[in-house]
């Protein structure tokens, strides 16, 4: 059987394809198989399969995902003890791969073993399943589905067993697969009743992910009672522990802490333009200054027309806070002190005309 699609890879070695073109084609390639194999009688369903699984493993699809595509059909088209045999035969041999980069052999086990599990998950029962997740636990993804396992099947304490393991040493290079232990031990704490690990393990969720559904679920575990007490250490363990993409503005506003929320916005200008419908009725002024010093530290450091045209944005936000007559000093300014940067001349014109901001 020929399709076509085996062409693709090596024609992508010889290819620009930053713009998908052939990829696409990939793409669309599997998806029409798929569509055929569904379509078809018995017999050509088979020649689909045996396609699929005579090809995935082939060293040409090394590094491409279009491998998994393949195996995924064939096993969604799997009906006979020979075809799981010949299936799984398969992914061994692709899960076998050896490759300079450890990462890659890792994912390739991994998606080999989700595959098994599918088709195990399916076709056989929960005892197999468990064996099969209990030989793999090496994969940290099959580990999680173990844990949910047990979790499913009440047996908590297997379940907290395997994440805290993990948990006790992690992998250095693997450190955004920590919130998902988490989560399962979140699990099995709701399940054990035990209030106060949950309360530990959501903040901790939230900390880590910046995600609020964690924060409203602490929250209901506090209780609108007692809140206000927690919140005060909540909000400095929050401070201390944020990352780069934590974002305590955001947090500011779920608690309505407008004061807060304008320091913040002191300390970080560039937030402004994000929290300006928040602040833009309690404190116009102070959020006018924040935009003002954006517009003297972007010209000051920004020498091209797409910054121009962002001063003269945060100004026109001064503009809409009342602050009219700084607005009008500063252009006037910007037109002495920057008067060799035609590009600006021209942007403040657009955005303020010559008359109204005469140099």
């Amino acid at each position: 059987m020929a399709t076509g699609f085996e062409g693709i890879v090596p024609a992508m070695a010889h290819a620009d394809d930053s713009m998908g073109v052939l990829g696409g084609c990939a793409s669309r390639a599997l998806i029409g198989l798929q569509h055929v194999a569904e379509e078809s009688a018995p017999e050509e369903r088979m020649e689909v399969f045996d396609y699929c699984i005579a090809e995935a493993p082939k060293e040409l699809y090394a590094g491409w995902d279009w491998r998994w595509d393949l195996v995924a059909i064939a096993a969604d088209l799997l009906e006979t003890p020979q075809q799981r045999e010949a299936l799984f035969a398969a992914l061994d041999q692709i899960a076998a791969r050896r490759d300079n980069e450890p990462w890659a052999v890792e994912y390739d086990r991994e998606q080999a073993a989700a595959i098994k599990l599918s088709v195990i998950g399916s076709q056989d029962s929960d005892t197999a399943v468990q064996a099969f997740l209990e030989e793999h636990t090496g994969l940290e993804e099959m580990r999680m589905e173990l844990a949910r396992f047990h979790l499913n099947n009440s047996d908590l304490a297997a379940a907290r067993r395997l994440c805290e393991e993990w948990l006790e040493n992690p992998p250095p290079n693997k450190p955004g697969l920590r919130p998902h232990f988490l989560d399962i031990l979140l699990d099995v704490a709701e399940a054990a009743g035990e209030e106060e690990e949950q309360i530990r393990l959501a903040e901790e969720l939230f900390r880590q992910s910046g995600d609020f559904a964690y924060y409203e679920r602490l929250k209901a575990l506090i209780g609108t009672d007692a809140w206000p007490d927690f919140r005060t250490g909540f909000l400095q363990r929050a401070q201390q522990g944020q990352r780069g993409w934590f974002n305590m503005g955001a947090l500011y506003i779920a608690e309505e802490m407008w004061g807060e929320l304008l320091n913040y916005v002191r300390a970080n200008p560039h937030a402004a333009p994000q929290y300006h419908e928040y602040l833009a009725t309690p404190f116009p002024q102070e959020l006018s200054e924040a935009y003002e010093q954006l517009a003297l530290e972007t010209l000051e450091r920004k020498v091209n027309r797409k910054w121009y045209r962002e001063a003269c944005g945060y100004l026109r936000c001064m503009q809409q806070l009342g602050q009219q007559e700084r607005v009008a000093e500063l252009v006037a300014w910007f037109r002495e002190q920057y008067k060799q940067r035609p590009a600006l001349m021209d942007e403040l014109n657009k955005a303020f005309g010559r008359r109204q901001f005469p140099a």
